[in-house]
């Protein structure tokens, strides 16, 4: 779904990165103030977290892997973590649709649906986006979950219904054009009062006509083909209008719950599953001891065939998503022995999580005895 919304013109040299960094670093200073003041030797205490502490970030359903290395970065810059491969991996991301379920789970609201087998769809209808998920209880006691379907996600959230609207009030207040009324001050005025009253008071049944602030209550204005009017400080706009901008976030969200309600699943869906996929290598053979690189391509089924266990079988329905990157030390090589005399080589084994939010990949290979592993590599999707 596509939204028109006004291009916000960012300081020279900053970006959006910076914007969200920016607003990290001040969540992340009011905690680190909260925590220090309102506890008993906070400064201690905020002592033993700093540095150590993960930090759990929402996002859309609809976000993936490429966006959620943004706002690794974003944290970064924030100051929340150092750029360093440890430092990354204590930042964890949940959905927003799971994080409602949470969210519904801790405040009681969901308590008599936490039996074994029953399904529950929660519906997230948030300022951007109207997040989806499905879940089916497999126990009630440890909570155990299992996502039904892929989670839906639409550009259709609460600021879209006042995009929608903006060209009807743009309307009306061209017809102001030579009052005191047709500035841009009162278009902004009329703007924000539909975000914040009109638009949260407005209903399916009521009358033919609906007011919105735009001036005090000693404002009153008649144009004198009676199209444009104020009362009061009150402009009237037509209910069709309102509904018009309505109309595409309803639409979306019926649709996006009906078809978790019947467990529709659209073709080359893929649930997430818990579990780890490992795999033993051996690397090339090296006359002497240097760092190996690991990288795998991954590749999404978007078909509609089922018990896909070749891509040759279906080949025009994958496409490529992503790849992972690990890189072993050189410290991890063992000199052996061959038909040909000595070589240095590294066995290892591939370790894709899969479960979480994020698919994540190390490698793991023992030294001297010890197992040791690669930080946890994301999914990138720099393939979009």
């Amino acid at each position: 779904m596509r939204i028109d919304t006004p291009t916000v013109q960012l300081p020279p040299g900053r970006d959006i990165i910076d914007v969200f960094g920016d607003f990290l670093r001040y969540m992340y200073d009011c905690v680190r103030m909260h925590i220090i003041n309102t506890h008993v030797d906070g400064n201690r205490l905020w002592s033993s977290l700093n540095g150590t502490a993960h930090f759990v970030l929402s996002h859309p359903n609809g976000w993936g892997s490429y966006q959620q290395g943004k706002m690794r970065d974003a944290a970064i810059r924030g100051g929340l973590i150092r750029n360093t491969p440890e430092d990354r991996e204590r930042i964890e991301f949940v959905t927003e649709g799971e994080a409602s379920f949470h969210w519904c789970v801790e405040q009681a609201i969901a308590g008599g649906a936490l039996k074994e087998g029953t399904n529950i769809v929660v519906a997230d209808l948030g300022g951007g986006t109207i997040d989806v998920s499905s879940f089916l209880v497999k126990t009630p006691r440890p909570l155990r979950l299992q996502e039904q379907m892929a989670p839906d996600c639409s550009l259709a959230g609460s600021i879209t219904v006042t995009d929608r609207f903006d060209p009807h009030a743009k309307l009306l207040t061209g017809k102001l054009h030579g009052t005191p009324y047709g500035d841009d001050d009162y278009m902004l005025t009329l703007r924000e009062e539909f975000d914040e009253d009109t638009k949260c008071l407005f209903r399916d049944d009521g009358d033919s006509e609906v007011y919105i602030r735009i001036g005090g209550r000693r404002d009153n204005f008649e144009d004198e083909n009676g199209l444009c009017k104020i009362e009061f400080g009150l402009l009237e706009a037509q209910r069709q209008d309102i509904v018009d901008a309505f109309e595409p976030s309803v639409a979306a969200t019926v649709n996006a719950i009906r078809k978790h309600i019947a467990g529709r699943r659209d073709a080359g869906q893929v649930v997430k599953v818990d579990s780890v996929y490992t795999e033993h290598v051996n690397s090339r053979a090296c006359r002497t001891p240097e760092s190996v690189t690991w990288s795998q391509s991954i590749q999404r089924y978007n078909g509609t065939r089922s018990n896909i266990t070749f891509t040759d079988m279906d080949p025009s329905a994958f496409d490529y998503i992503g790849w992972f990157h690990c890189e072993i030390p050189a410290s991890a090589m063992t000199r052996r022995t061959g038909a040909h005399g000595a070589y240095w080589a590294v066995e290892y084994d591939i370790v894709i999580t899969l479960g979480t939010v994020e698919i994540k990949a190390h490698v793991e290979w023992e030294e001297n005895g010890i197992k040791k592993k690669t930080p946890a590599n994301s999914m990138w999707e720099d393939y979009y």
